[in-house]
């Protein structure tokens, strides 16, 4: 509960104070409307804490905001949580693989964000979202008003709510839920790292900064920059004031970004993945006879080292193997099946295996299937595959700009440093070689590395001045160029950054992303002014 703030009278005054209007969501615009309920849940089977839980009327309940219940029965107004610590068997997702589904009421444009939610937490972690074929257990997002989700693996089809409204970071934070993460601010050490400011909130809220008392989550360091925790005025009386403020200064919370270190670190402990893969093509468009190059990285999360590494694929019609490029692997190839062995991998490290192939000589489906294999100590064998296609093509395509919003943060101290890079790739593989910038916000500001991409200012007096720049730029790949990009550049004190992570995930073939780059600098500068030619 909210540590010793509310007793179970004041929780049944808050509940009561729902009841006259309806509940809105932490994650995403969208408002839920339900009855208030205060209900007993066993949330790991140790013990009972009393909760307000929202009573939607559909056999669900949802506390915290996005947090969802499986009431037992509403009639009855309890509730129970099947799932919330990792001491529970079935409470994880066997072998950190996560089935999911689309509801056929999902709109195209929250499948998408869930898409690229879905590569983010498999890009970043051991965890493996994967399409459902025949799992009886499985996460299925749904279209509903808001976003929310159960706390961890339950049993059979269990939903994730979905609404277009929502973000890709609100689904990132969901799928977190759904792994078995909870809010970082219900933590039970929460008081230690920030303040809860009760007369700010929303008096139909407060229940949504109950401490859960077995909340688990205590694996790794609080962490402010966590995708997890609430912001600074979620749920205020106005949306004007705090009602979170961090006991440490210069904390930003709540960002809805990427997952920050200590959530990817969390989730490893919490897991515990023996073996993970992640596979890597390019270029996603090959052209006939091109190169195509593909970068597995394999990683050991045990205790201990795994022996007898080998990898294997039936490499895709018209597919050549040209080469390995680390020595520690060795390849075979017998018509078109591949076969590598690698040696023993240590605890907790990893290794990549990057093959050079050529692509067909004429169009052709190219679906890639790798599996690799290892022994562990006690000689159990571990297998995991890892999956991945690519659309050939015969029409050179424009090279791709990555437009996503940018931060710099200031002061920054030195001319010769790049305060960004523009992010660009070629579908078909080909190299860029011609940054330009075409326009800027403030004319004379910056300077393009027509070559690498980098920005650069002319004058550090100027640049940390501003608040916010843009830049139109183009690149061309020596066949064709890229449409004209318009990409925001926010200048930050690196006092006001906290802990937040940086984020790099893909744009998904140039859909605008906001992300977070934090290009640290020191805390002094001199003026200086750039005179150069490219």
């Amino acid at each position: 509960m909210q540590g010793s703030r509310l007793n179970l009278g004041a929780l049944i005054s808050a509940a009561l104070l729902v009841a006259a209007s309806p509940l809105s969501y932490a994650e995403g615009p969208d408002t839920l409307e339900g009855s208030p309920i205060l209900t007993p849940l066993d949330v790991d089977g140790t013990g009972i804490q009393y909760l307000t839980v929202i009573d939607m009327g559909n056999g669900h309940g949802v506390f915290e905001g996005d947090v969802l219940v499986p009431l037992q029965s509403p009639s009855a107004r309890s509730a129970s949580v099947k799932f919330n610590s990792s001491t529970l068997s079935g409470a994880l997702w066997p072998d950190g693989v996560m089935p999911y589904s689309f509801d056929s009421s999902l709109s195209s444009s929250a499948r998408t964000k869930i898409l690229e939610a879905i590569a983010h937490w498999n890009n970043r972690t051991p965890i493996k979202i994967v399409p459902r074929s025949t799992q009886s257990n499985y996460v299925n997002f749904v279209d509903y008003a808001g976003c929310a989700s159960y706390i961890g693996m339950i049993t059979g089809a269990q939903p994730i709510y979905s609404s277009s409204g929502c973000s890709m970071g609100n689904f990132v934070h969901e799928i977190g839920h759904a792994l078995g993460l909870y809010h970082e601010h219900t933590r039970p050490d929460r008081d230690n790292y920030v303040s809860i400011n009760w007369s700010n909130i929303s008096a139909s809220k407060t229940q949504n900064f109950d401490v859960v008392t077995t909340n688990i989550q205590v694996n790794t360091p609080y962490d402010y920059g966590s995708i997890m925790h609430y912001g600074e005025t979620f749920f205020a009386v106005n949306y004007q004031i705090n009602t979170i403020t961090p006991l440490q200064s210069h904390q930003n919370i709540g960002q809805r970004l990427a997952l920050s270190s200590a959530d990817i670190a969390g989730i490893n402990e919490l897991y515990a993945v023996d073996f993970a893969v992640d596979m890597k093509i390019l270029p996603p468009r090959p052209m006939p006879d091109s190169t195509i190059i593909t970068t597995v990285q394999v990683s050991n999360n045990i205790p201990s080292t795994i022996h007898s590494l080998t990898a294997a694929s039936v490499l895709p019609t018209g597919v050549a193997f040209l080469r390995v490029l680390e020595p520690e692997w060795s390849c075979n190839i017998t018509a078109q099946s591949l076969s590598c062995s690698g040696l023993s991998l240590a605890a907790n490290t990893s290794r990549s295996l990057t093959l050079e192939m050529s692509a067909p000589s004429t169009i052709s489906p190219l679906d890639f299937i790798f599996t690799f294999s290892a022994l562990d100590s006690s000689y159990e064998t571990l297998t995991l595959e890892a999956v991945q296609s690519l659309t050939m093509t015969t029409v050179n395509d424009a090279p791709i700009i990555d437009s996503r919003s940018m931060v710099a943060t200031l002061p920054f101290t030195d001319i010769d440093t790049p305060v960004q890079k523009i992010s660009a790739a070629d579908p078909n593989g080909h190299t860029l070689s011609n940054f330009t910038l075409n326009a800027q916000s403030d004319p004379g500001l910056f300077l393009l590395d027509a070559s690498t991409g980098d920005i650069f200012a002319t004058d550090l007096d100027w640049l940390n001045g501003v608040e916010s720049a843009s830049l139109t730029v183009t690149v061309s790949d020596g066949f064709t160029s890229a449409d004209d990009q318009t990409i925001e550049i926010e200048m930050l004190p690196t006092s006001g950054l906290g802990n937040s992570s940086s984020s790099s995930a893909s744009s998904g073939g140039g859909v605008f992303m906001p992300f977070w780059l934090l290009l640290l600098a020191p805390a002094r500068y001199r003026s200086q002014r750039r005179h150069r030619d490219w």
